[in-house]
C-alpha cells in the first residue's frame, strides 16, 4: 500500500499559493469595479427616472392648467359652429356656393363682409336713371316726352307719339322769348 500511497503522491498537482491569492486579488479588484460601475448604472437610472417624473409633474402641470382653455375653446368652437349655421339659413341658396371653404372664421368673416356689401339683401333695388332721362320728368307723361331733341330714339316714334312730342316741345317754348325779340 505504500505504492499506492506514493503513486496518490505523484498524482497530485503542486499548487502555486501565491498565484491563487494574486487571482483571488484580481478577481476582488475587478468585482469592486463592476459592483462600481453597476453602482454608477443604477444611480443613473434612478436619476433618469426621477427627471422622468418631474418631467411627467410638469406635464401634469400644464396639461391642468390648460384643461379650462382647451374646454373654453371647444364650447367656443360649438357656439361659433351653431352662430354659422344661423347665418348660413339667411344666405340664398343661389348665393352658398361663393361662401370660401376654409375654417369656419373664415367662412363668418366673408358672410359678415358680403352682407356689409350687400351681396344677400333681398331687397329690390330701384331702378338705375336713364342717362338720356331728365330727372325732373313728369312721371305720368310718356318718357319719350322728356327726350332731349337730338335724341336718335325720336326717329322711330310712330306719328301719334311725333305730334304729341312736338306740341310739348312747342308749349315749352312759348314762354321763351328769342334775344332782342319781346
Amino acid at each position: 500500500m505504500s505504492e499506492e500511497n506514493k503513486d496518490v503522491k505523484k498524482e497530485a498537482p503542486k499548487v502555486d499559493v501565491d498565484a491563487i491569492i494574486k487571482e483571488r486579488d484580481s478577481l476582488a479588484k475587478e468585482k469592486a469595479e463592476y459592483e462600481k460601475k453597476l453602482q454608477s448604472v443604477q444611480t443613473e437610472q434612478e436619476k433618469a427616472q426621477q427627471k422622468a417624473l418631474e418631467e411627467q409633474n410638469k406635464y401634469k402641470e400644464l396639461y391642468e392648467s390648460l384643461k379650462p382653455k382647451a374646454e373654453r375653446h371647444d364650447t367656443l368652437e360649438s357656439v361659433m359652429s351653431e352662430y354659422y349655421e344661423a347665418e348660413l339659413k339667411e344666405v340664398p341658396e343661389d348665393k352658398r356656393d361663393l361662401i370660401p371653404e376654409g375654417s369656419i372664421e373664415n367662412r363668418l368673416k366673408w358672410i359678415k363682409q358680403a352682407k356689409g356689401k350687400g351681396l344677400f339683401s333681398t331687397e329690390a333695388k330701384a331702378p338705375v336713371a336713364s342717362v338720356n332721362k331728365k330727372p325732373n320728368a313728369d312721371p305720368t307723361q310718356a318718357e319719350y316726352l322728356s327726350w332731349d331733341v337730338n335724341d336718335p330714339r325720336l326717329l322711330k316714334l310712330n306719328a301719334s307719339e311725333s305730334r304729341a312730342y312736338i306740341a310739348k316741345r312747342q308749349a315749352a317754348r312759348q314762354g321763351v322769348t328769342a334775344w332782342g325779340r319781346s
